[in-house]
């Protein structure tokens, strides 16, 4: 049996020159890759549902592409909260959210 680790490598596989993967909540690797010194060109939220990851790339990484999945999840109460957050970075860097199906991309000006 396989991890979500070892299945998300799996599936970029093709691209992991391009990748580096760190096992750590979204906050977390966001203190981890200042301290190396690493700029991301763009950031991928897969996590919790939840603002912190969000704010934190805005403000760690203010040059970083923010994109991410659950576009299309919805909580109990029928709310999305994953297009509440992205819209709200989108605000921030006054651009605009693309998605499609269940991907986001905010599109900065």
């Amino acid at each position: 049996m396989y991890g979500v680790m070892e299945v998300a490598l799996n599936n970029v596989r093709e691209y992991i020159d391009r990748i580096i993967p760190i096992r750590k909540s979204a906050p977390e690797v966001y203190g981890y890759l200042r301290s190396c010194g690493l700029k991301p060109e763009a950031i991928y939220i897969d996590a919790n549902k939840e603002w912190p990851p969000f704010i934190g790339a805005h403000e760690s990484f203010p040059d970083a592409i923010i994109c991410g999945d659950d576009w299309t999840w919805k909580n109990a109460d029928g709310e999305y909260p994953v297009r509440e957050f992205a819209h709200k970075i989108a605000e921030m860097r006054k651009g605009k959210v693309i998605s499609r199906k269940a991907t986001w991309l905010i599109e900065a000006n």
